[in-house]
Parts: structure tokens; C-alpha cells; sequence
């Protein structure tokens, strides 16, 4: 949801979001959906299109219309009631219906974004054989499918995660899968980066970027440029693993969110803690990631198949002490359960430098000795002079 857009601050009307044209100028009849914008552009600038009720049964006509404010696009019967397939549409104070027909570019670019990738989502779904509910009256996800009892939920403004996944959880929707638009160079430093990087790196949330499928460098905007709608692709990033087969290890990756997302209803990737390479720390770290299981098979037999490495004995932290009071030299306990022949050769050579040998106690006696003689001939001389 956009900021701003709290359940609490609207009343709600029911309309539709998707329809069926049934008269194209060529070939068969097809599915249409207001969050898609080639679908959204064909409907409102061709009135001579009829587009009914996806229920076969029905033949009630839609109409293309928007709210005044929020410009949330959606289907109104035209005449006829129809009950079939609705969903609750949040009008603000003083939002009126429009005909995008009489606005330009069929109500602006304002919110494109989100009613773009709302629309993608649902496409996404559908083509790996899952129901979809844009905007579903029950959950309040973007996308809700019941299959899986999944929320995909597409955010670009920060709010009460958790809150809301909780929240989500007792109308239904069992699990939340949070989206964030994929970040520019100069929003990389932001506070709400940090943000996004916590949901995404701690709790398994996903960046999407639309990318040209021909060239993954360019980024699109097909919102704003029905044209790039043929080559436009959601692509994943984040908190998604993989095993390497080079390093053989775990690492970073990126891919199409049709095929992460179709491994995650299916049970192939699992969101998990597991220790993974950070190409930007150059380090092994702990983390929570979306990885195949098969990926974590081979991680594991990675892990047992490498010798176990020792762990480091720090030098011991003791103040100095004289020969004289004999006290022993303490050494660092060790773990009996991680000790190697390396560590023990290591202990066993540190007591040899700092325990005291018998040579040099009787070297010490003489010197012992002798400050004993000089302290009686001191006392002598002192009684004598009283």
C-alpha cells in the first residue's frame, strides 16, 4: 500500500478489476486487468471495446473508470448488477468516479507504479497456475493467493511491517511476502534504505526491479512507456542464495520473481539462517535467506567434507609474577570438545616459556640468600648503635 493510504481513513465501495473483451478486432477474447497498463491504455481509449464480466454466465458491461484522488482504476457495471468477482475500492473524503477518457493519459503517471507492478504480480501468478486476488476485501493484500495463503505486498514507503503481517495473519492471509522497489545509486544511503535492508536481510523480504529482458542493465518504466510493456520483467534481488559451485559456497544471487516466486509456493526454496558469503564484506555471514533446499544439501556436504578448522587460543592475560612466591602461571581452560593435537602442542609449548624450571629456582636461592645475610648485618649494626 502507498503511504498515506490507512485502512482506517476510507470507506470502501465494491467494483471489479478485471474483464473479459469480448469483441477484439482479431482473435479470441481475452482477460484484461486495470493494473496492467497496455491493458488499461486498449480499454479507455477504445469505447467501441466491450469488456463483461469474467463469469461466463454473465454479460454484464464494464466500464472503465478512476477515483478523483487516489486514481485506484477499476470496473464499473455499466446498468446491469453484478456481484461476481468484486473487490473493496478505498474512497477517500470527497473522491468522486472519473472517466479516464476525458483525463490526460487516462489520469497521469500518479501512482502508476504501484497499480503497474500490482497488475504484474497478479500475471506472474497466474502464469505459474496459482489463483490471484488483486486487492482481496479479506487480506487487504496488493495480491493475495489462496493456494499458498500468501500476501504479496508491494511497499515503497516506510510502516508497522510486523504490525501488518500480524494484522494480516488473523483475516486470513498466513503469510506476507513484502516487495521494495529495487533502489537507485542515489537512494542508497537513505535512512528508508536501511529500512527496506532490515525487512529484506532479517526477515526475508525481496527487492524487484523491472528490468528489459533483453538486456538486464536497463532498467524500465513501462507505466510511464506502454511500449517497453513486451520486454518489461519483475526481476528479484536481496535475500536470495545460491550455491556456487566454483567457491563452494553459498552466495548472493538475483532472478526472474516469477521463477523465486513459483520455487517458494512449491516448496524447492526455503526461507532460512544459514552462513553465506558477503562479496561486499568479503566475509562468511550468518544470515536469513530465501535458498533452494537443494542448495543447502550441498552446503552442508560442503561443510562436512572440509577439515575442521581450529579454533584460535588467545595468549593468556596474567600479571607478572616473581620466581620468589611461586605462584603457578595460569593457562587458558580448554575446550575438551574442540581442542586439536595443534592446540595442545600450542598450550604445551606456551607453559614450557612461562612455568619456572628447577634450574632457575636454584639460581634464585643464591640471590635469596644473600638479601637475607644483608638484612640481619643491617639489623646488628642498628642495636649496636642504640
Amino acid at each position: 500500500m502507498e503511504r498515506g493510504s490507512s485502512h482506517s481513513e476510507h470507506r470502501f465501495k465494491q467494483a471489479k478489476v478485471r474483464g473479459i473483451v469480448t469483441n477484439p478486432p482479431e482473435g479470441s477474447p481475452f482477460e484484461v486487468c486495470v493494473h496492467n497498463q497496455s491493458d488499461w491504455e486498449l480499454v479507455y481509449r477504445n469505447r467501441a471495446l466491450h469488456v463483461q464480466c469474467l463469469v461466463p454466465s454473465c454479460e454484464t458491461r464494464l466500464i472503465a473508470k478512476r477515483m478523483s484522488g487516489s486514481g485506484l482504476r477499476f470496473f464499473a457495471a455499466h446498468r446491469e448488477s453484478c456481484s461476481h468477482n468484486l473487490v473493496n475500492i478505498p474512497v477517500g473524503r470527497g473522491e468522486i468516479d472519473q472517466d479516464p477518457a476525458t483525463l490526460a493519459n487516462g489520469g497521469g503517471p500518479e501512482g502508476q507504479e504501484h497499480l503497474w507492478i500490482k497488475g504484474r504480480l497478479h500475471k506472474i501468478a497466474t502464469s505459474i497456475g496459482l489463483e490471484a486476488v488483486i486487492e482481496d476485501s479479506t487480506t487487504h493484500a496488493d495480491v493475495f493467493l489462496p493456494g499458498p495463503n500468501l500476501a504479496l505486498e508491494y511497499q515503497r514507503w516506510d510502516t508497522d511491517f510486523s504490525g501488518r503481517t500480524a494484522a494480516r495473519a488473523t483475516t486470513g492471509g498466513a503469510h506476507t511476502l513484502w516487495l521494495f522497489p529495487f533502489p537507485q545509486p542515489e537512494q542508497r544511503k537513505t535512512p528508508l534504505k536501511r529500512v527496506f535492508d532490515r525487512e529484506v536481510y532479517g526477515k526475508g523480504g525481496l527487492y524487484v526491479a523491472v528490468r528489459n529482458m533483453n538486456d538486464l542493465r536497463e532498467l524500465q518504466q513501462p507505466w510511464l512507456h506502454p511500449s517497453q510493456e513486451r520486454t518489461a520483467r519483475l526481476y528479484a534481488t536481496g535475500a536470495i542464495a545460491r550455491f556456487d559451485k566454483k567457491t563452494r559456497r553459498l552466495v548472493y544471487t538475483r532472478g526472474s520473481l516469477a521463477r523465486i516466486l513459483n520455487e517458494i509456493v512449491t516448496g524447492q526454496r526455503t526461507l532460512t539462517l544459514t552462513t553465506i558469503y558477503s562479496h561486499k564484506s568479503k566475509s562468511m555471514q550468518d544470515k536469513r535467506v530465501w535458498a533452494l533446499k537443494a542448495d543447502l544439501a550441498a552446503a552442508e556436504d560442503e561443510r562436512k567434507r572440509r577439515p575442521p578448522t581450529a579454533r584460535p587460543i588467545p595468549a593468556p592475560h596474567t600479571r607478572p609474577v616473581s620466581v620468589e612466591n611461586k605462584r603457578p602461571i595460569p593457562t587458558p581452560a580448554l575446550d575438551p570438545t574442540t581442542a586439536t593435537a595443534d592446540t595442545d602442542t600450542e598450550l604445551s609449548e606456551l607453559s614450557e616459556l612461562t612455568a619456572p624450571t628447577e634450574s632457575s629456582k636454584r639460581q634464585a636461592a643464591p640471590a635469596t640468600q644473600t638479601r637475607n645475610a644483608h638484612w640481619w648485618e643491617r639489623l646488628m649494626e642498628w642495636v649496636q648503635g642504640r
